[in-house]
């Protein structure tokens, strides 16, 4: 009642229509294995974010897919879901949710990451990412590789590869105005000459990135490609022009290994389907037939809790 009563304050339906809901939702919760509170709660969270109820629900079910996968709860599958969706702005629908649940599924099954880490790395990267037209299968491809090759937690990888679109980003920026010096958000120095010329060095030219013809995710495909032809003296010296001091080792992880990039970012790209192959393995675990069988009971308290004779004694 009470998951009922949040979604009838942020909505236009009363607590008696999430009731006469109740079946719809224990059969989505039943079908997803998981509690009949977790479907009205994640429901509740898209609902707040002004979505109708249906789609709130095809959101939903989506969401907490990710969360039976990932071993996660709801609440927090449906933050992530959320970072993803709203910072590559893509549609709040059904088929989005799944775009984002196969590459987290699809990668997390290849390297040695997982969902939960790929969705809170990318929940510190994803705005900025997408300000410099960064593709998410691209972007999510870097942070796993990241997180595979350093074994660094999620946040610190999220962490370094914003801070190295950053000061990419303040480049393009300091380049169109005319300028040729700036800083980063740690008050490092940013130097477009010095950066233009290292990436250079390397065969790489930014003049589309600058332009807007290419996503900044293009330059560091083209520099990985370039980068294990490099010497160690240009790989530290493009890498601290790119990442600054604070942020090269993680940045050269990312560079390194152009086969094991192009692998992660062809197989992102050819998703479709990893989450509900791997869902589907959770059907016959323990935890869903223990969440049915809790299921059953619930519905049965709230069969009697709903009963109009029971609240008018309640009322009285």
């Amino acid at each position: 009642d009470s998951a009922m009563t949040e979604i009838a304050v942020v909505s236009d339906f009363s607590v008696g229509d999430m009731w006469e809901r109740l079946p719809e939702f224990t059969m989505q919760a039943n079908e997803l294995g998981v509690a009949i509170k977790d479907t009205y709660n994640a429901t509740a969270l898209y609902i707040q974010q002004g979505l109708d109820l249906q789609h709130s629900m095809e959101l939903s079910n989506e969401t907490l897919k990710m969360a039976r996968i990932a071993g996660m709860e709801a609440a927090n599958a449906t933050d992530a879901m959320t970072s993803a969706l709203r910072g590559f702005n893509m549609e709040l629908n059904e088929t989005s949710a799944k775009r984002v649940n196969d590459v987290y599924s699809e990668l997390a099954a290849i390297t040695a990451s997982d969902v939960q880490e790929l969705s809170t790395a990318m929940s510190k990267t994803a705005s900025i990412a997408h300000n410099v037209n960064m593709e998410f299968e691209t972007t999510a491809a870097f942070l796993a590789q990241g997180i595979e090759t350093t074994r660094e937690s999620a946040e610190t990888i999220g962490t370094a590869l914003k801070t190295v679109i950053g000061r990419f980003s303040e480049v393009k920026s300091l380049y169109t105005k005319g300028q040729l010096t700036g800083t980063d958000e740690n008050g490092e120095e940013i130097n477009v000459n010095k950066v233009q010329k290292a990436l250079r060095a390397a065969g790489v030219d930014m003049t589309k990135f600058f332009t807007g013809e290419e996503g900044l995710d293009q330059v560091f495909l083209d520099l990985s490609k370039k980068w294990d032809s490099l010497d160690i003296t240009a790989q530290r010296f493009i890498s601290t022009m790119a990442a600054g001091s604070r942020q090269q080792s993680r940045f050269i992880a990312m560079m390194s290994n152009y086969s094991k990039t192009m692998e992660l970012v062809n197989a992102a790209n050819n998703s479709a389907g990893a989450s509900q192959e791997q869902y589907e393995k959770t059907l016959e675990s323990l935890e869903t037939k223990l969440s049915k069988l809790k299921n059953a009971w619930d519905e049965f308290v709230m069969g009697l809790s709903n009963n109009e004779v029971i609240k008018t004694a309640v009322d009285v």
